[in-house]
């Protein structure tokens, strides 16, 4: 005779939807940026790398991964909005 298995799994797990992230910085700023393919959804520009030794480093608030969507840009700062997914 063959043992049964009676088994059952509940597997529970939530979507965080993306956190915005607002953030003004000083030159130099310490991004490395990639424009998004077309072919993604939404507009922007991620954020593939984060510079040790640029303000955005040293601040901490914008890391490799995020998305930014809204740049402005006077007087050698930058004020930058966009999301951590």
């Amino acid at each position: 005779m063959q043992a049964r298995r009676s088994c059952r799994r509940t597997i529970s797990c939530e979507i965080a939807a993306p956190k915005e992230v607002k953030v003004t910085l000083q030159a130099p700023f310490g991004l490395a940026l990639r424009t998004l393919p077309a072919s993604k959804s939404g507009r922007g520009v991620y954020v593939e790398e984060v510079v040790e030794g640029g303000s955005a480093f040293e601040d901490g608030t914008v890391l490799a991964g995020d998305v930014l969507t809204r740049f402005v840009a006077h007087d050698r700062k930058i004020s930058m909005t966009g999301v951590r997914l």
